[in-house]
């Protein structure tokens, strides 16, 4: 008996061994928003000064290649300049998977607390076993807490700390986390915590030799054009913001040190990799700017402060370029996950081992309102580009405000023309496929039950579409569709649901002639169209009947531009009643090259009964034909085939009973085709997302 249970306990015992003996180390990102590259000092955030910067490395040349918030999160998330994840500006919507993906899968216990991703909606994410995501306000916050909004009681900075420390509560011991934690401070309208606001009263205004100089006539001509800050601007934009902005820091400063004593207590310090940094900087009246998505120093140069005592045994001052883009790849390594060959970023454990082999140079880019640049930043010069506008050089060593520009300096024409190949050869992309018209047909009823688009343009300007809705061509040949919509009408909505414009017959349109001219007008006068230029952002289209007629109509939108512009169509769902036979939901899309498109196809039913959709269908199956109706691929619930696949893209369908594709399309003409299994029928969508 005494035997038995000495082997009864060896087994226990190696059991208890095998699910505590991950020790990978534990991963925490602090993320600040629009922290100035300035503030993190013993002044400003004493204990995460000496708690993380003078315990481990202080990176001085931490770059955000673009400084802005949804673009420069998106960089951390997957390693990728904004150019390759296609996250450009605010309202663009990251899509494939993440670093938080892949070391959850990996078996890490992961948590997200603060803001995301600014185009996310704030719903909780599947690859994140805790959720308290931020979406408005300082105080008494507006929350999504484990999938639920609400107000959230409290100063939103020290709210976050105590999810914080509620999460590393809930850890399980036997495996590592990972823990993004986000605060909204210091960003506008910065708020500062109760307490706090009368801190730094007497600090000295902020007047850099670039702040608001009277003549900027060798800069571009948007730069050299802007007018001097009013003294009113100053107080109000400039002074007052940087006050409130530091008084913000302060409460993330204490949240710092509560959670770094809570990793002390629960004695996990030493194996937690820690990461000090924010997602952009910001102007104060530097080259009369405020605000922020600009290539200068003062918005896409940051603080970087790393502590991990396994490899960093004694503080110092790292002055190699560091990037955003290369903070996924070290936690990568730091997890034993293979690197996804196609991040841009490199991991800083060679660095923080010694290595003398590092990058010489680093891409700027942004798309600031109408514009778009792109620059090359060495340690001791930058040049940036502008199309249509002067170009710029800058010695960073000499002239670290950039107040002169060197590019028609004629002793620095070679260093320009090095600087100018460089930028065009080193950091190219292949040119993205794009898809270029997409299309769904479905079975238009009344009410609820009319045929509903929704449409996602990402990148940065406008987007040139034609939207287009069919009825009457359909019944004649060669199509020969049944129960054709006799008289659709169509409109388009924003966002809010506001509609933007609205259209019955496409000739009375006041633009028919332009419809006309695209080559795209339907071919019968009854039918309709829209052609308008749209910016980033989502929108919807619906089509009806007029006066409640019901039938078999099309859904149409065309890329006009195709891949002339920055911007395009990133996705397109369409919502119909699904019936039998010929009134099934049928999507068609084109792909145009020249290179191939990695898309997912998604059918959505049971999910609609979240949103408050009545008679969903209950069991979607989804068919990929090409041009000649061959099949390409068959689903029926997305779990079936290629699980991990979709799962990685971040689009996995909420319902198991729902079907999903992912598929490399080269480019032409593909059909997907949403059913009812076994003839059912009921409300459904199919979405179709272009992931590069």
């Amino acid at each position: 008996m005494l035997k038995r249970l000495v082997i009864a306990l060896l087994f226990t015992s190696v059991l208890w061994h095998a699910e505590a003996q991950d020790s990978r180390p534990n991963i925490l990102v602090i993320m600040t928003d629009d922290q100035s590259h300035d503030t993190l000092t013993s002044q400003f955030m004493p204990y995460t000064q000496a708690m993380i910067a003078d315990r481990g490395l202080t990176c001085t040349e931490f770059m955000m290649p673009t400084a802005l918030c949804c673009p420069s999160r998106a960089s951390f998330l997957t390693g990728k300049y904004a150019r390759h994840d296609g996250v450009l500006i605010n309202a663009d919507q990251l899509i494939g998977p993440t670093v938080a993906n892949h070391l959850h899968d990996s078996g890490y216990y992961t948590g997200l607390i603060g803001k995301y991703l600014n185009s996310w909606s704030g719903n909780a994410r599947p690859e994140y076993d805790y959720w308290a995501a931020w979406i408005s306000g300082y105080v008494d916050p507006i929350m999504n807490i484990f999938g639920t909004f609400g107000s959230v009681p409290g100063y939103l900075t020290y709210i976050q700390r105590d999810y914080a420390l509620d999460f590393l509560n809930k850890v399980p011991a036997n495996k590592p986390f990972f823990l993004l934690f986000t605060p909204h401070a210091p960003h506008l309208p910065a708020i500062p915590a109760p307490g706090d606001e009368n801190l730094y009263a007497t600090l000295p205004d902020w007047r850099p030799p670039s702040f608001n100089p009277v003549s900027q006539s060798d800069k571009p001509v948007w730069l050299a054009r802007l007018p001097l800050l009013s003294p009113q601007q100053v107080l109000n934009d400039v002074d007052t913001v940087r006050l409130n902005q530091l008084r913000c820091l302060h409460s993330v400063d204490l949240a710092v040190r509560d959670i770094l004593l809570k990793l002390a207590d629960q004695r996990k310090l030493k194996n937690t990799f820690i990461v000090y940094y924010s997602d952009n900087g910001y102007f104060w009246g530097e080259h009369r700017l405020t605000e922020k998505n600009r290539v200068y120093e003062e918005a896409s140069h940051g603080p970087l402060a790393i502590r991990y005592a396994p490899l960093i045994a004694a503080p110092r001052i790292e002055n190699r370029l560091i990037g955003v883009i290369d903070l996924a790849p070290t936690i990568y390594e730091l997890a034993n996950i293979p690197i996804p060959p196609d991040v841009d970023g490199h991991s800083l454990l060679p660095l923080m081992q010694g290595t003398t082999q590092w990058r010489d140079a680093i891409l700027l880019e942004g798309w600031p309102k109408d514009q778009h640049y792109e620059a090359i930043r060495t340690s001791d010069y930058v040049y940036i580009e502008t199309p249509g506008d002067k170009a710029e050089l800058y010695d960073l060593k000499r002239d670290p405000y950039q107040m002169h520009n060197l590019v028609d300096n004629p002793g620095y024409i070679d260093l320009v023309e090095n600087l100018k190949h460089r930028l065009h050869n080193e950091f190219t992309g292949t040119v993205p496929a794009t898809l270029y018209d997409i299309s769904t047909r479905g079975f238009v009823q009344t009410g609820n039950n009319v045929l509903i688009g929704g449409l996602i343009i990402n990148g940065a300007g406008p987007k040139q579409v034609i939207l287009r809705a069919l009825g009457p061509t359909l019944g004649q040949p060669p199509f020969n569709v049944p129960n054709a919509l006799a008289n659709p009408m169509i409109e388009l909505r924003d966002s809010t649901g506001a509609l933007i414009i609205a259209n019955d017959d496409w000739g009375s349109a006041t633009n028919a002639q332009a419809i006309s001219a695209s080559g795209k007008a339907p071919p019968n006068s009854l039918e309709s169209a829209i052609l308008t230029s749209l910016n980033p952002g989502s929108y919807t289209v619906i089509v009806r009947g007029v006066n409640n007629t019901t039938g078999n109509a099309l859904i149409e939108g065309y890329d006009l531009n195709g891949s002339t512009t920055a911007s395009r169509f990133s996705n397109i769902s369409t919502r119909s009643f699904v019936e039998t036979d010929s009134n099934v939901m049928i999507a068609g899309v084109i792909v145009h090259g020249p290179n191939s498109a990695n898309v997912i196809i998604r059918g959505l039913g049971p999910t609609l009964s979240q949103f408050g959709v009545t008679n969903v269908l209950a069991d979607p199956t989804l068919e990929l034909r090409d041009a000649s109706g061959n099949l390409v691929s068959f689903n029926d619930n997305w779990k079936d085939t290629q699980q991990t696949q979709i799962q990685a893209t971040g689009l996995a369908p909420p319902n198991d009973k729902e079907p999903a594709i992912s598929a490399t399309l080269s480019p032409a003409n593909y059909t997907a085709i949403l059913r009812g299994k076994n003839n059912t029928t009921g409300n459904a969508v199919v979405d179709v997302y272009a992931l590069n």
